[in-house]
């Protein structure tokens, strides 16, 4: 259950960014512990999204 519950929230913080709801998507990703997953796969994607919103701070 958690794993599912972690996934459904790295999705929305993937998508968030996309809807122009970058800093939800970084409090979305925020609210995530990657240490507590058990999950390549999610932790991966979170690193991702997490990537995704640095590069976007540097863009003006």
């Amino acid at each position: 259950m958690r794993r599912n519950r972690a996934h459904g929230t790295v999705q929305l913080a993937d998508l968030q960014p996309a809807r122009g709801e970058r800093e939800q998507a970084a409090a979305t990703a925020a609210g995530l512990d990657a240490f507590l997953l058990d999950s390549r796969r999610i932790t991966g994607r979170l690193a991702t999204v997490r990537r995704t919103l640095t590069a976007q701070e540097s863009r003006p």
